[in-house]
């Protein structure tokens, strides 16, 4: 493998805000992009990553109501699935803080109001 290729395997890990979508929205759910956790990202950073995952065919975007959402697709499901294992491991290893225990959404839990898909 050269280096272009190397590059391109791990360009995902690069960006961070990507990952951090992906788990928390199956942490918790489909939701409005401007009420994802930002977690010390800025809300540019949010729409930006929310965006490139869509581009990737990991999230859809779509609006319901005024807002802009986002839900997992099924590949972005897959990728949220691994995240969240690597992330149980971690704690295991005390790298990270376990969440406070929480009522856990279902992700086909679908958002109650009108959609419409963006292009």
């Amino acid at each position: 493998m050269n280096g272009n290729n190397l590059a391109r395997r791990y360009w995902l890990l690069a960006r961070p805000g990507i990952l951090r979508i992906l788990v928390i929205l199956y942490e918790h759910g489909p939701m409005p992009i401007h009420r994802i956790p930002r977690y010390g990202m800025g809300v540019g950073t949010t729409y930006r990553s929310a965006r490139e995952a869509a581009m990737l065919g990991l999230v859809n975007l779509f609006y319901c109501g005024n807002s802009k959402c986002a839900k997992l697709t099924e590949q972005g499901l897959r990728v949220a699935e691994k995240i969240e294992e690597l992330l149980r491991v971690l704690e295991e290893l005390n790298l990270v803080e376990p969440l406070p225990s929480a009522p856990k959404a279902e992700s086909g839990k679908e958002i109650e109001s009108f959609e419409e898909t963006i292009s």
